[in-house]
């Protein structure tokens, strides 16, 4: 896993599986890193093998760890230089390996070096661009949630156009990551009232009372209230002063997300939301696993 030897190894001036050298390591290195965190540094075999599909008797190799995390490459070399790197999907090794986790390098249509991108997609970029300049201009203000809806409202057509591309389209990440963050802390208006009832009805039992307690949580599951917990951050005596800063949520899938500076949100009056998202949260993932088993049941 020597990044170094690898770069170089690899010449500038090619692409590895349709993407520039230093997107191809850069890829290579966040899989080493986790296999890192891991405690997995180094491949411990590297076996021969062919391709049994796309590129029928192609030669390569797998790349094994002690683990038995696998990279199965086809490597094409002219001149004893490396001129393109393929992953294989569909790999037959000459001796018997165990193979169970697949190192599997992924690269969005638009990083290609193969990349065209149609007038659609050039007027969804545009678009991106323009919904997120909106949204900077909120930094270091306060702001309140009626803001966050004109938002969420002006921008719901583009969102709802690009919100299943993100597995395929790099420059819709940040956006798809900040629309949901956002609209997540909308709910703490939009279910205050019923984040009211809920905590009244809270109140009224024994924390003790696991069956009341588990019917409690599986009727107020639809209010998503408890989701926006992850989207901001308390304020000290946030409770006094009713605010909340803005965060935008990590997932695997949003590489160059975005940071926004002090979106501070008054959310003066939608108290409850967040009282009944952090008591719901609390015990949800305390009984998760009997909420699970009753809503089997029940189906």
């Amino acid at each position: 896993m020597n990044l170094d030897m690898i770069d170089l190894l690899l010449a500038n001036s090619n692409s590895y599986m349709e993407v520039s050298k230093d997107l191809f390591i850069k890829e290579l290195s966040k899989k080493f890193k986790r296999l890192n965190n891991q405690g997995v540094t180094k491949f411990n075999k590297v076996s021969k093998g062919t391709c049994q599909k796309c590129y029928a008797g192609c030669t390569g190799y797998t790349f094994l760890t002690k683990n038995n995390d696998y990279l199965d490459l086809l490597i094409e070399e002219k001149n004893n230089t490396i001129t393109d790197i393929t992953q294989c999907t569909n790999f037959k090794n000459e001796e018997e390996i165990i193979k169970k986790n697949n190192i599997f390098l992924c690269f969005k249509k638009d990083l290609k070096t193969s990349y065209i991108p149609t007038s659609l997609h050039l007027s969804q970029q545009k678009g991106i661009e323009h919904a997120e300049l909106e949204f900077e201009k909120f930094q270091n203000q306060i702001i309140d949630l009626e803001i966050i809806e004109i938002w969420l409202n002006k921008w719901s057509q583009l969102f709802n156009s690009i919100k299943y591309m993100n597995l395929d389209y790099s420059f819709v990440s940040s956006f798809l990551s900040t629309y949901h963050s956002t609209k997540n802390i909308s709910s703490i208006k939009k279910d205050n009232f019923l984040a009211k009832k809920a905590l009244a009805e809270f109140n009224n039992f024994q924390i003790s009372d696991h069956k009341k307690l588990i019917n409690w949580l599986l009727k107020y599951k639809k209010n998503q209230v408890y989701n926006a917990s992850s989207n901001y951050t308390k304020t000290e005596n946030w409770n006094k002063t009713n605010l909340i800063i803005f965060k935008n949520r990590e997932d695997i899938f949003n590489d160059g997300l975005k940071d926004y500076n002090n979106i501070i949100i008054d959310i003066k009056g939608y108290l409850n939301s967040i009282k009944f998202g952090e008591i719901y949260s609390q015990y949800y993932y305390e009984f998760y696993n009997e909420i699970k088993q009753r809503q089997e049941i029940a189906q």
